[in-house]
């Protein structure tokens, strides 16, 4: 069981314009992920960081409901935050740990979390006390990042976020690395299940 958060959105938390160039790469990976034969059931929530918003959710299903996810995303008025979110300050950064802590403490345990989307370019530091008291989740968590530059960027606030959980990164910026990206963290969440699974004493 994989639950996938997808961040559709600019890259820049600036504006709200959906970009082919960002849309398409999330996704493929998408796509490669539910062609993976190895998961057997997925939660898809799906947020727009610019408006502050969750626009979108599957429950456990044995694959990605992309019309759906289609469907959802066609009908947002973009651009739009509620009032009380944008009378917020530091509105962004704590809606984006306020997600991460919400869908962590969630009944649907997940073997596995993974995150996609472009990458977030955030200067503001995120609150992130309420995620460091969670403590170890008992199952892994992946970042799947789109974007132009390799190396690691300091202001990427999803990224920052997931380090607190230890979580693993992936920087995507070709059709060849969705590939390994994907077969990698999966191989890995299969690997994580093993011990879990196993009796205790073995």
């Amino acid at each position: 069981h994989v639950k996938v958060l997808v961040n559709l959105a600019s890259r820049s938390v600036s504006t709200a314009v959906l970009e082919p160039r960002n849309l398409d790469p999330v996704l493929a990976i998408l796509r490669a992920l539910s062609r993976d034969s190895r998961i057997s059931r997925f939660s898809v929530v799906g947020f727009l960081l610019s408006d502050q918003r969750v626009f979108y959710r599957q429950g456990g299903a044995a694959g990605i409901d992309f019309p759906a996810l289609g469907k959802a995303l066609k009908s947002l008025e973009l651009g739009t935050v509620d009032y009380e979110r944008l009378i917020q300050e530091r509105g962004r950064e704590w809606f984006l740990a306020g997600l991460l802590k919400a869908e962590v403490e969630a009944e649907d345990r997940p073997d596995a979390l993974v995150i996609v989307g472009p990458r977030v370019f955030m200067r503001e530091d995120i609150p992130s006390r309420d995620l460091r008291d969670l403590g170890p989740l008992g199952y892994p968590v992946f970042y799947l990042k789109c974007g132009p530059i390799r190396i690691p960027d300091p202001y990427d606030a999803i990224g920052r976020l997931i380090g607190i959980f230890r979580g693993r990164v992936y920087r995507i910026m070709s059709p060849a690395e969705i590939g390994y990206a994907t077969r990698d963290a999966v191989d890995r969440v299969l690997r994580s299940i093993v011990p879990r699974a196993a009796p205790a004493g073995s």
